[in-house]
């Protein structure tokens, strides 16, 4: 079985051109949320979800992958397990985002959503900024603790995060 799915995105990926991806603007969550992390596809009434291929990546980890119709997570990362969602009522109506429970720091970072059907192929690229608490005391006497949300931004450069100059 991951054999035939291993051939068939390999197979996808030379039958069908690779598009640019679209990047969009970080989504920030707390360690131990839960995010939704956007992606739709075009789409038509005639389409059918057995030939819909949707494949999220972090880096080279397989986070989640859906084909003929079904969710196929023989070769999920072990840090996903358990952890992701997609709808097949949403994917009907071209929404492939996916839903990612429990939120950990070492999930900061760039995913890719990729998706196949008979429209064509189409990519997005969505950067998580898993954010921290970080304290300070503030007052005369330093005494008062202010807490905040906080979040390293990162921007991307030829595919990989680098830390802004």
């Amino acid at each position: 079985m991951m054999r035939i799915m291993r051939s068939l995105i390999f197979s996808l990926h030379l039958l069908i051109p690779i598009p640019a991806a679209e990047i969009s603007v970080p989504v920030v969550a707390a360690p131990g949320s839960n995010i939704t992390l956007s992606c739709s596809f075009p789409r038509s009434e005639t389409d059918q979800l057995v030939n819909l291929i949707v494949v999220w990546v972090y880096g080279d980890e397989v986070v989640h992958s859906y084909y003929k119709a079904i969710d196929n997570l023989q070769e999920q990362s072990p840090a996903y397990r358990g952890r992701t969602q997609l709808s097949p009522d949403q994917l009907a109506v071209g929404d492939a985002s996916l839903r990612l429970t429990g939120v950990r720091a070492s999930d900061h970072g760039k995913y890719t959503c990729d998706v196949a059907n008979e429209q064509g192929r189409s990519k997005k690229q969505i950067i998580l900024a898993v954010a921290v608490t970080r304290c300070a005391c503030s007052g005369a006497k330093k005494t008062t603790p202010v807490c905040k949300l906080w979040y390293q931004h990162t921007t991307v450069k030829h595919g990989s995060l680098h830390e802004p100059s």
